[in-house]
């Protein structure tokens, strides 16, 4: 489905490429003549039905189609038998935009999907299952620019030269006052969607990881029922696999009361611990941001930990001044700012309070946040 890669090596779009093909058939048949030819009119997209099949977890509308026949970076209007329209929306490969944009996706390869960035599509539309829409071309290349800007390689597979650590995207954050070798973030060891099981139980097993806080994952219970690599499936039958399943609303209080109770669970089992959501990027990001604050980390060393997943998932340069670095450094400081992080003055900010504040309206009490600093800090806690 709109494989734009493929299109561009061939030096044309297929809305192009039908065009010429009709005029060689002209030339070929003898009705080529000297006189100036009447190009064929291209060929134009025919407004396609589909099916709403459910409502995720996330709260995208997912589809009963595969293919829209369209280029990333085009526009499209849509509209809900259930009476909601949405008008010049972005297909796009994967959920590229700002917070508060809708997109149309086929992100998860087998089906498309009506979403909306940082925020649940189906809440704030109003949109249900069993719903039809009409997806119809608002205008082709209208978001070819932003498209280009966007683009990342989706690292489904390790690329050469890269290390296994870069491509699992894990690492031990030491920022601030917190110990190296305590808190791992990391790649999901659970989901098969970026196929990095079998390297993470490897990683696992090599760091002595005890416990794992996943973000990704929709209970404790449903994990219980699948199979996984020995060491993995090890942690979660023994209980040390905390559940916080985790949407796109940092500020949604039931989110934000599962998060204070996971990490309280957290610093009451044994470490090291590891942290992960599908790639280890964005709802990572977010708790590690809030972590690191917590132990006194700068500003700069948020951002640079934050964004490093950027580079090493999808080779994105750790350049301030690139337009790239730019608009994913802005989807963070979105998505940093839910939780109550600042984008104006965000360096001179005091992001310990503000880490504090978050975790207290997450449930925490004080003592449970310091004892939650004193595990990541490496010190004896009283448990």
């Amino acid at each position: 489905m709109m494989n734009l890669l493929i299109r561009r090596k061939e030096g044309m779009s297929d809305r192009w490429k039908r065009a010429a093909v009709a005029a060689a058939a002209l030339f070929i048949s003898g009705c080529y003549t000297s006189e100036p030819a009447v190009q064929p009119p291209v060929q134009q997209y025919e407004k396609l039905e589909a099916t709403v099949t459910e409502i995720d977890q996330f709260g995208d509308a997912v589809l009963d189609i595969r293919d829209l026949n369209l280029d990333y970076g085009d526009s499209v209007n849509v509209e809900f038998s259930g009476g909601y329209t949405g008008k010049a929306v972005p297909v796009y490969p994967e959920f590229y935009g700002n917070r508060g944009d809708s997109v149309v996706t086929d992100y998860f390869k087998d089906y498309i999907v009506v979403a909306g960035i940082g925020f649940d599509f189906a809440s704030v539309t109003g949109i249900e299952a069993g719903e039809t829409v009409v997806i119809s071309l608002d205008e082709p290349e209208k978001y070819k620019e932003l498209f280009e800007a966007y683009s990342i390689d989706p690292n489904w597979e390790q690329r050469p030269g890269q290390t296994v650590e870069e491509y699992l995207n894990v690492r031990s954050p030491s920022a601030g006052t917190m110990k190296k070798g305590i808190l791992y973030r990391g790649a999901s060891p659970f989901s098969e969607m970026h196929q990095r099981i079998d390297e993470m139980e490897e990683y696992l097993k090599q760091h002595g990881i005890r416990t794992i806080v996943s973000l990704s994952e929709e209970s404790e219970e449903e994990l219980k029922t699948k199979e996984f690599p020995e060491y993995s499936k090890q942690l979660v039958q023994e209980g040390n696999v905390i559940v916080i399943p985790m949407g796109i609303d940092y500020r949604e209080p039931k989110v934000m009361k599962q998060i204070g109770i996971g990490l309280n669970r957290m610093s009451e089992k044994e470490g090291p611990y590891l942290i992960q959501c599908s790639y280890g990027r964005d709802r990572t990001g977010v708790i590690c941001a809030l972590l690191e604050a917590l132990c006194e980390a700068s500003a700069q060393e948020i951002i640079d930990d934050y964004m490093i997943s950027y580079k090493n998932l999808h080779e994105i340069p750790m350049d301030s001044e690139s337009t790239q670095y730019q608009l994913y450094y802005t989807r963070m400081m979105e998505s940093l700012g839910q939780v109550g992080f600042p984008s104006e003055g965000f360096e001179n900010a005091d992001l310990e309070q503000i880490a504090r504040t978050y975790l207290s309206e997450c449930g925490m009490s004080e003592t449970e946040i310091d004892r939650l600093k004193a595990v990541l800090e490496g010190k004896k806690s009283d448990q």
